[in-house]
C-alpha cells in the first residue's frame, strides 16, 4: 500500500504535481481569450456550487473547506483563485469599459451601469462570504488583493476604480470580524507578544508552531543544513505543517539565508519579467486591455510566495498560506499549474 510507504507523502505530491502539469499542457494549448469569455460565469458558477457542496462533508478542524470527488479530497476556495478574476474581468470590466467608452461617468442616471456593478458585486460578494464562513480568511484577503490589482490597472473612470476599490477594501476589511475566532484570536496573541518582547508566548502550547518555525530558520544559518536535513520535519512543526504552511521555514533551514533567499526573489524577478512581457503584447479583448487579467494572475503567484515566507520568518501572524508549486496539498498544486497554463496562454496565444 502506498500509504504503508515512507515517502507516501512525496508519491501523493508528485502524482498532483504531474495532473496539474498535464493540465497546464492542455490550458496553455486550448485556452483562448474568446473560450474563456464565454466560459468564465459558468466556470464561477460551478466554483460557487462546490464551494457550498463543501458544508455536506464533515468538517476537518472546525472547518468545512473541502470535498471528495472519487476518492480525493478538494478544496473549492482555491480554484476561486481561478474562476473569480476570469468572472471580474469579463463580466464587470469588460462591459464597463464598454459601456462608458463614450460617455461621461454618472451613476446616478445610468440604469446599464448600476446593474452590471450591483449584479458583478452581488456575485462576487457572495462567494467571498461563502469562503469566510467556512472560514478561510487568508484565501478571502488572497483574491481581495487580486481583485485590487485588477481595478487598479483597468481603465475604467477614475470615480469609478475608486467605487469598485473601496468596496472591494470594504468587503476585505469586513471579514476581519472573522478573526475573533478562539485559535485566530490566540495566534494573534502569540504574535502580538513576539513583537513586543521579543520572545513567544506559550511555547509549548498555541505558540509551539511559531517557535519552531524561529528555530528551523534559524540554525539554517547562511548556508543551511543540506536537502532533508531539517530538525523540524520530525513532528516538531504540528499537524503536518511542515510539508504545508511551514515548508518555507523548512527550505530556510535546510538551503540556508543565502539560497532560501534567492528562492524568494526568484518568485519577484519571474513574475516582473513575465508581467512586462505580457504588458507589452498590448493585447485586448473588445477594445479592453488584458493587463489587470495578466497582473490578477502572476500578482496571485507572488502574493502568496511573499505572505508564506513572512509566515514563516515570523513577520505576519500564523495564517494557512501556501508556497505555490511546493507544498504539499492537491488542491493548491493544481490550482497553481492552472494558473501558470493561463500565463503561459496568454504569452502564446494572446
Amino acid at each position: 500500500m502506498i500509504r504503508g510507504n515512507h515517502y507516501y507523502l512525496l508519491i501523493f505530491h508528485i502524482a498532483w504535481v504531474v495532473l496539474g502539469l498535464a493540465a497546464l499542457v492542455v490550458i496553455q494549448r486550448l485556452a483562448k481569450v474568446e473560450r474563456l469569455a464565454k466560459v468564465s460565469k459558468l466556470l464561477y458558477m460551478i466554483n460557487i456550487v462546490l464551494l457550498l457542496a463543501a458544508y455536506f462533508f464533515s468538517d476537518i478542524n472546525g472547518a468545512r473547506r473541502w470535498i471528495k470527488i472519487l476518492g480525493f479530497t478538494l478544496q473549492p476556495s482555491e480554484f476561486l483563485k481561478i474562476t473569480l478574476p476570469l468572472y471580474a474581468f469579463f463580466n464587470i470590466i469588460v462591459p464597463l469599459e464598454n459601456h462608458l467608452q463614450h460617455k461621461r461617468f454618472q451613476f446616478k442616471n445610468d440604469k446599464q451601469l448600476q446593474i452590471i456593478l450591483k449584479k458583478g458585486l452581488i456575485w462576487i460578494g457572495f462567494g467571498l462570504l461563502i469562503v469566510l464562513l467556512q472560514p478561510d480568511l487568508s484565501t478571502v484577503a488572497i483574491i481581495g488583493v487580486q481583485l485590487l490589482l485588477m481595478y487598479l490597472t483597468s481603465n475604467l473612470p477614475y470615480k469609478l476604480r475608486v467605487l469598485a476599490i473601496g468596496t472591494v477594501i470594504t468587503l476585505v476589511l469586513g471579514s476581519l470580524l472573522f478573526v475573533f475566532y478562539p485559535y485566530r484570536l490566540q495566534r494573534l496573541k502569540v504574535y502580538t507578544e513576539f513583537l513586543r518582547t521579543g520572545k513567544v508566548h506559550d511555547p509549548y502550547g498555541a505558540g509551539n508552531q511559531l517557535l519552531n518555525i524561529l528555530i528551523a530558520v534559524g540554525s539554517g544559518g547562511l548556508w543551511g543544513k543540506g536537502l532533508g536535513n531539517s530538525t523540524q520535519m520530525g513532528g516538531y512543526l504540528v499537524e503536518s505543517t511542515a510539508i504545508t504552511d511551514s515548508i518555507g521555514a523548512v527550505l530556510l533551514q535546510e538551503l540556508g539565508f543565502f539560497l532560501g533567499t534567492l528562492m524568494i526573489v526568484s518568485y519577484v524577478i519571474w513574475g516582473a519579467i513575465t508581467y512586462t512581457y505580457l504588458v507589452q503584447k498590448q493585447k485586448k479583448f473588445k477594445g479592453v486591455s488584458l493587463r489587470p487579467l495578466f497582473l490578477a494572475y502572476i500578482g496571485v503567484i507572488i502574493t502568496q510566495a511573499l505572505v508564506h515566507f513572512s509566515v514563516n520568518v515570523g513577520l505576519l501572524p500564523l495564517t494557512g498560506v501556501a508556497l505555490p508549486f511546493v507544498s504539499y496539498g492537491g488542491s493548491a498544486t493544481l490550482t497553481s499549474f492552472i494558473i501558470l497554463g493561463l500565463i503561459l496562454a496568454f504569452a502564446k496565444h494572446f
